[in-house]
């Protein structure tokens, strides 16, 4: 997956 937003796709949100 892209580690930029992809909302919470995978669970995880690094930009929130």
């Amino acid at each position: 997956m892209s580690t930029e937003i992809v909302e919470a796709a995978d669970g995880i949100d690094p930009d929130a």
